[in-house]
């Protein structure tokens, strides 16, 4: 079942169902369900290298990513999704904040 409820301006879905047992399945329709929120939920996906973290923040006009390095070394990676899709190089124990104006 999903029961989606109103909450200030945003939306909460709760989903009960097994999605991620089912994505490992053969002949499974997951993936297809999965898609289907991430497209009518207007929902992202945020891919990043590890052990890269990430956090977005937006407003209505901009896009942030702080891309945190938790590590005791320098990291190359890539951020993907939110409109995002650059290398980025984090210094040990150290952030980078990268900006994308939103779409209009």
């Amino acid at each position: 079942a999903v029961v989606a409820k109103q909450i200030g301006e945003g939306t909460v879905l709760t989903i009960n169902t097994f999605l991620w047992y089912g994505y490992l399945m053969n002949g499974s329709n997951a993936n297809e369900f999965a898609k289907m929120l991430l497209d009518t939920c207007d929902l992202h996906d945020l891919k990043i290298t590890p052990p890269l973290r990430a956090r977005i923040c937006e407003n209505e006009t901009d896009r942030y990513a702080f891309i945190f390095n938790y590590s005791d070394g320098p990291v190359n990676g890539h951020i993907r999704g939110y409109g995002f899709d650059e290398a980025v190089k984090v210094a040990s124990n150290d952030v980078v904040v990268l900006h994308k104006p939103k779409a209009v």
